[in-house]
């Protein structure tokens, strides 16, 4: 399939909205196909096919519609992505340099957080650890502008990460964190938010909802001893990372690389 008016439109949405579910996505396929009169079907494979045409044609200006799983909920999220800019995606250039010093400030917390979020208080008590200080006020306006564009989010006054963060900053979480950062031993995608085993095994919360569906007895896959946290039901997923014993902040003490 050759690149249409269709395909342009689609890009002219992910640019202006940055992050979509699967169903928004299906719908802005429909949409830009029906306008255009362009073939379509609605089936997954199709719209595969569609968004490799789009990344086709933006690969060489760093650009490319990418996937993957909402940590919270499980759901499939895609986002259109830098992949050619610094390490830090389209942050470096749309954020201050103090600004994103709060923001690697806010991703040493999350990292190394046991549980993959944190206060919203510990993110604003940040402002006075910064180089060049700043009020609170300004941080919490800079932690809101985060939020607003799907780089962090909050839930119940916890702070995570996006899937658009993940997505976009892979590589630099990977390379800065190496030592933190674990892989959930069931999909064996990126996992910052979780269930985390002492023996260092680590779950995505629909990933352990699905391993351990309908067992008595859930154990570690790895080290096979009795798995503690609280196993929620696949459409429960969204329940939290952690039992209630596991403080949020708890830090895991590993040591990471020094940052750019």
């Amino acid at each position: 399939m050759a690149t249409t008016d269709a395909h342009r439109l689609a890009l002219q949405s992910f640019l202006s909205r940055g992050v979509m579910s699967t169903s928004e996505v299906k719908e802005l396929h429909k949409k830009a196909c029906q306008t255009f009169n362009v073939n379509f079907e609605n089936t997954m494979e199709c719209l595969r096919n569609f968004l490799e045409k789009i990344n086709e044609n933006i690969s060489s200006v760093g650009m490319e519609i990418r996937s993957k799983k909402d940590e919270e909920t499980g759901k499939l999220m895609f986002a259109l992505v830098m992949t050619n800019e610094s390490q830090l995606g389209r942050l470096s250039s749309d954020y201050q340099k103090n600004d994103l010093e709060l923001f690697k400030k806010i991703l040493d917390l999350i990292v190394e957080a046991e549980s993959g979020c944190v206060s919203s208080t510990d993110v604003l008590n940040l402002a006075s650890h910064l180089k060049e200080k700043m009020s609170k006020q300004d941080a919490q306006n800079i932690l809101s502008r985060l939020i607003k564009e799907n780089w962090l989010t909050e839930s119940q006054g916890e702070i995570s990460l996006a899937p658009r963060a993940i997505m976009e900053l892979e590589h630099y979480l990977t390379d800065v964190y190496e030592e933190d950062i674990r892989h959930c031993h069931l999909c064996k995608e990126i996992a910052i938010k979780g269930q985390w085993c002492p023996c260092g095994l680590k779950l995505h919360i629909f990933c352990a909802a699905r391993l351990f569906r309908g067992k008595d007895d859930c154990r570690c896959p790895g080290c096979k001893d009795v798995w503690e946290f609280e196993i929620p039901s696949d459409d429960r997923a969204t329940n939290s990372a952690s039992n209630k014993d596991t403080a949020n902040s708890a830090t895991t003490g590993r040591k990471r690389k020094d940052r750019l």
